[in-house]
């Protein structure tokens, strides 16, 4: 099933008893990962010169951040 990160379905991952990630289907390398706790962050994973790197930019908070807010700081 493809995933589109946008608000609506970020707020809907429910926790888990481990931690998950969900990467977003049009932006590659962006994702989101869900803590046991509820809170959610969002990465940017990418390679730069063969070397893979990855980013973290904000942790999601109750109308936080957006979608293209997280891909433009990250």
């Amino acid at each position: 099933m493809p995933t589109r990160l946008n608000k609506r379905t970020v707020e809907a991952l429910p926790p888990r008893p481990k931690s998950y990630e969900v990467r977003d289907d049009e932006q590659t390398g962006f994702l989101v990962r869900i803590l046991p706790t509820g809170k959610r962050t969002f990465w940017y994973v990418y390679a730069l010169g063969g070397k893979r790197s990855i980013r973290r930019r904000a942790m999601w908070r109750a109308a936080s951040i957006r979608k293209r807010n997280a891909r433009r700081s990250a």
